[in-house]
């Protein structure tokens, strides 16, 4: 996957507009949005794409399976995290 590097600090309240999503809303869409849209990815892949540390992915990530969003499988000593949606024909690509 390409590095889109956005701007996604782990501040949570910098830059933070009360009229809309906070940063952390923001993220955590994005997370969601990425397994969905490109199935099962290890903390380390979401990390890269977003720019941000392992650490700051992997907190969230728990959050959102938390949240039932997202679900995590083991696979040996790490983790792979997928959509708990059901897989259907939403895949572009075969």
């Amino acid at each position: 996957m390409e590095n889109i590097n956005l701007d996604l600090s782990e501040d949570e309240d910098e830059g933070e507009d009360k009229d809309g999503p906070s940063i952390k809303e923001i993220r955590r869409d994005l997370i969601v949005y990425l397994i969905k849209n490109y199935g099962r990815l290890k903390t380390k892949d979401v990390a890269r794409v977003l720019g941000l540390s392992t650490r700051a992915v992997r907190r969230n990530l728990k959050e959102l399976e938390e949240m039932g969003e997202i679900e995590s499988i083991q696979i040996g000593r790490s983790y792979i995290w997928a959509s708990t949606e059901e897989e259907s024909t939403k895949h572009m690509y075969y």
